[in-house]
Order: C-alpha cells, then sequence, then structure tokens
C-alpha cells in the first residue's frame, strides 16, 4: 500500500500529458503545457512529500525521533519529485513527431521555469507542513490554504489591478490576452521562479536550522546561509515591481507620469508623447466618445457610479505590456470603472470600443457587471464584445453588416449559433466572432430597440424578452443579412 500513492501519482502526471498530446496549444513542449504541468506536478510533489511522511519512509522535518538532519532527506526527496519530468516532458516530446513545434528550445525553457520550479515550491510547501504539523489532515489543509490564498490574491490582482497577467506558485504565469503574439520567457517571469526558488531555500535553511539548535548541533555556517537567503529574497520582494513582477495602479499610474481631469475622467497619460499642444485634442477625443456613447446607450456611468472614470493611454505597444500585459489587447473592466488603451490622433476608435464596455455596467449582471447567463454566473463574451462592436460601429470601406453579408456569400462565415455556446465565441477567429456579434447586436438594437437588448444582456431570458428564442432571432437576421447588396469587389 505504501506504493499506491506514488505510482498514483506517477500514472496521473503521465497521463495528463498524454491527454494534452490531443488538445491544440497543449499539445507541444511549450507554454501552454508547461502551466497545466506545472499545477500537476507541483501538487503531486507535494502529495509525494507528505506520503512519506505518512508513511515513515521519512520522518518530519523536526520530529523529536529524527536520528539525522532533514536537509538530507529534502533534497533526496526532491530529486524523486523532479524525476517526474523525465516521462512527462518525453511525451510530448515524442508527440513532436506527430505536431510541429515552432519553438522546441522555447519549450524546454518553459518547463525548466514553470513545472521544474513547482515542484520545488509544491515540495517545499509540503516540507513546511510537516515541519509544524502532526496530523496528516492538518498538513494537506496548511499546504492547500497556502495555495488557494496565493490564487485568491492573484485572482484579486487580475481583476482590481490594471496588468492582465499575473504569477502564481504552481501555475508560474498566466500571460494575458489569448489575441496576443506567441509569449516568450521574460524577465519578470525568471525573476519571479527566482524568488520562489529562494522562498523554497528558506523553508528548507529554516527548518534545517531549528532542528540543529533543538539537537545541539553547530549553528553558524546554516545561521549565515539563511541570513544570506533571506537577505536576497527581501530585496527582491521589495523591488518586484520595478522588476515587472507585481505592479498596482499606483506604478502605472507614477510610470505614465501625466494626469488630467476632466469632467467625466481621469486621464493618465506620457507626456512625452501626449505634449501639451496635443492634450486638448486627448480630452476632447475621450469627452466626445462619452457623449457619443451616452446617446448610443441612453445610460451615463458617471453619474451611475458617482464618480468619473479612469482612462491609462499607454504610448507604445512596449509599455503597455510592460506595465498591464499585453501589447495589442486593449482592456476595459465595467467593475472597476477603468479602461487601458492607446491613442495615436482624434477619431481613434478604440475610445469607443473600450468605453462602450464602461457604459454597459449599468445593465450588466453579476460582479463583473457583464453580460451573462446562467443566473448571472457564466460571462456570454460574444454579447459583451458584440454588444462594444455595435457601439463603436466605426466608418470604413465595409460596416460589419457588410462583412458578415460577404462572409457569408463566400462561405466563411461560421454559425452564429454555435458562437453562442459557452465556448463558441473562443472558437472561432476573433476577427470573425467580433464582427458576427457585432452585427446581430446592432441588427436587435436597430430592429427591436436598445431597452430590450439590455435586459436580455443582463442575462433576462430572449423568449421573455423577444418573444422567441435567439435561434430564431440569428434566422431572421441571416435573411436579412443575406438580402443586403455587397459589391464584387466587398
Amino acid at each position: 500500500m505504501a506504493l499506491v500513492m506514488p505510482i498514483g501519482i506517477w500514472v496521473v502526471s503521465v497521463g495528463a500529458a498524454v491527454a494534452l498530446c490531443f488538445v491544440p496549444l497543449f499539445d507541444l513542449l511549450g507554454l501552454e503545457s508547461a502551466l497545466v504541468m506545472g499545477v500537476v506536478l507541483g501538487i503531486g510533489s507535494a502529495l509525494r512529500t507528505d506520503h512519506a511522511f505518512a508513511t515513515g519512509r521519512v520522518g518530519r522535518p523536526l520530529d523529536p525521533s529524527r536520528g539525522g538532519p532533514p536537509s538530507g532527506d529534502f533534497f533526496r526527496l526532491l530529486a524523486g519529485h523532479l524525476a517526474l519530468l523525465v516521462p512527462t516532458a518525453g511525451v510530448l516530446g515524442l508527440n513532436a513527431l506527430r505536431v510541429p513545434n515552432c519553438d522546441p528550445v522555447q519549450g524546454l525553457v518553459f518547463w525548466g521555469v514553470i513545472p521544474a520550479v513547482s515542484i520545488v515550491v509544491g515540495h517545499s510547501l509540503a516540507w513546511l507542513a510537516g515541519a509544524w504539523a502532526a496530523r496528516r489532515s492538518l498538513r494537506l489543509l496548511i499546504v492547500a490554504g497556502i495555495v488557494f490564498a496565493d490564487v485568491a490574491w492573484f485572482g484579486w490582482r487580475l481583476a482590481w489591478e490594471p496588468s492582465i497577467m499575473g504569477y502564481t506558485l504552481l501555475l508560474g504565469w498566466f500571460p494575458g490576452s489569448l489575441y496576443d503574439e506567441a509569449v516568450q520567457v521574460t524577465p519578470a517571469l525568471l525573476w519571479y521562479r527566482l524568488l520562489c526558488l529562494l522562498g523554497a531555500g528558506i523553508v528548507v535553511l529554516g527548518v534545517e536550522l531549528i532542528w540543529r539548535r533543538r539537537a545541539g548541533h553547530r549553528l553558524s555556517p546554516w545561521a549565515w546561509g539563511l541570513g544570506a537567503v533571506v537577505s536576497v529574497f527581501s530585496g527582491a520582494w521589495l523591488a518586484r515591481g520595478a522588476m515587472g513582477i507585481h505592479l498596482d495602479k499606483a506604478d502605472v499610474v507614477d510610470e505614465l507620469g501625466g494626469t488630467v481631469e476632466t469632467e467625466h475622467f481621469f486621464i493618465h497619460y506620457d507626456p512625452r508623447r501626449i505634449d501639451a499642444q496635443r492634450l486638448p485634442e486627448l480630452i476632447e477625443d475621450h469627452e466626445y466618445r462619452y457623449a457619443e456613447m451616452k446617446a448610443f446607450t441612453g445610460e451615463d456611468p458617471v453619474a451611475w457610479k458617482g464618480r468619473k472614470l479612469t482612462s491609462f493611454v499607454y504610448p507604445d505597444r512596449d509599455t503597455q505590456y510592460r506595465l498591464m500585459g499585453s501589447r495589442r489587447t486593449l482592456v476595459a473592466r465595467p467593475w472597476t470603472h477603468e479602461m487601458h488603451v492607446r491613442w495615436d490622433r482624434i477619431g481613434e476608435p478604440v475610445l469607443a470600443h473600450e468605453l462602450a464596455h464602461l457604459f454597459s455596467a449599468p445593465f450588466g449582471a453579476g460582479p463583473g457587471r457583464l453580460a451573462t447567463r446562467g443566473g448571472a454566473v457564466l460571462v456570454d463574451l460574444g454579447m459583451v464584445e458584440g454588444f462594444a462592436t455595435a457601439a463603436d460601429w466605426a466608418p470604413g470601406s465595409l460596416t460589419p453588416h457588410e462583412s458578415v453579408a460577404a462572409m457569408r456569400r463566400l462561405g466563411i462565415a461560421p454559425d452564429l449559433r454555435e458562437i453562442f455556446r459557452p465556448d463558441g465565441f473562443w472558437s472561432q477567429p476573433s476577427g470573425k466572432a467580433y464582427t458576427m456579434m457585432g452585427s446581430f447586436a446592432r441588427w436587435l438594437i436597430e430592429t427591436e430597440g436598445i431597452v430590450r437588448f439590455k435586459r436580455v444582456y443582463g442575462g433576462a431570458d430572449w423568449v421573455s424578452v423577444y418573444g422567441r428564442p435567439v435561434t430564431v432571432l440569428v434566422g431572421e437576421w441571416e435573411t436579412w443579412i443575406d438580402a443586403l447588396h455587397v459589391s464584387g469587389e466587398a
């Protein structure tokens, strides 16, 4: 029975790697597979360590009956945990015979930075729990509590701070937007994982020092080592903002350097890119778009919330990536009353799109003030982005209606009914999904009025609002779209 747990973890780990071979993007040595296996192997290493305590194969670090220093057992167990990397990475490496790997070297680096470090972290957490708790249930509760607190802090930052990417102990790195280009190992990720290793070092050295003091052994080399590691960890933790690990709102405001208050906004911008001559244009564009969205939606979010909107205006993609985690993706969070954009000229259409998200907050539902289904539990991302596309409706060579008509004539338009499935919006190329949902939302608003649309956006049943299910409405929209005249050039 003592072998059941270790063998089971080997089976689960290798099985997870095999399963990933059949999931696009996760089926090769790269970031996506590294993230999943970081969690699997991190939890697996923690369970294997605790199992060693429970079966008596290894004594708990501070057990009075322990005969020798705990550090030796720490590293012997860790070596066995790290061996889990070989078959799991091997499975995905062999899958390269079936699925092309664009950059296997980068993939191996991700695996070295994420799953390998997650194994050290999981082992260290179980080691720490084993040092203080004799009961297995309490040890597991300590490990689970630390992991949960870490994830909760990560989720809070992701929801309320500017950055759309973040770091966790086991997952390693959440890279943010799905629409950005292929991501690479960044200095911030390396710094964060170094912090994780330093934290593990503090655990093993601290436990060793306590055991040696209780056993009457010499302390000085271990005390000096612990002091050095704690000093380095503390310095790195204090500099985490400069390292790009944990930037908060105040950091971003300071980095941008300029702030102006208008009738409806606090605008944070870079004065080196938007000088005194261009600043009035930035202000005018924000206020014009506010009036435009107010007229379209019949809402006034500043009056509704009782405070002004906040707009973070980034000067370029590189600065945007460094400060909030995306190069191409612009973000508005209705629940924070804030948006993150780039601005080059007056009439910038991105302002309208992101501002539309903030204007949807008064009729959105749930804690995120978004389009929801399932009793304000599931976010309907198609409706969220469809409404914003319908609201900005920028003039161009083709409207979204005409673009959809052209796609349908060419036979390359997806079925809109599929986009309404929970995973449907993500399953389509973003250009098609945004355009089709935008066209449908605009058609609904133009034919049935925005009051009804706002009700269904907030989670009301389609039949109760429109008298017919969404599938019937989609069919009516398709008939209307197919009757539009589009030129051969379009």
